[in-house]
């Protein structure tokens, strides 16, 4: 069985948290506060804050983001490491 951490999105890919800083700095660029932001693709101050710089990163909330900003999605995604018997030998 995969072990999942709750970063995950499907396809064995990961959110890449050097993409969500990079929304992040490009919110503070735009000048855009969280609830800027929120109300505009949709989505609770919350939901926002946490996708960005909380601990829950929600992708459907950073894709929005990444959209509402003109970022490629699939910038924000990294391949899932495989996890093998082999790695846990130690």
């Amino acid at each position: 069985m995969k072990k999942q951490t709750k970063y995950s999105r499907p396809n064995n890919k990961h959110i890449d948290i050097k993409a969500v800083k990079h929304l992040l700095a490009e919110r503070g660029e735009r000048g855009w506060t969280i609830a800027r932001l929120a109300k505009r693709i949709g989505y609770s101050k919350g939901h926002v804050h946490n996708a960005l710089v909380g601990t829950r990163k929600s992708f459907p909330v950073i894709e929005k983001i990444a959209q509402e900003f003109g970022v490629p999605v699939n910038s924000l995604l990294i391949p899932s490491p495989i996890e093998t018997d082999s790695s846990k030998a130690a």
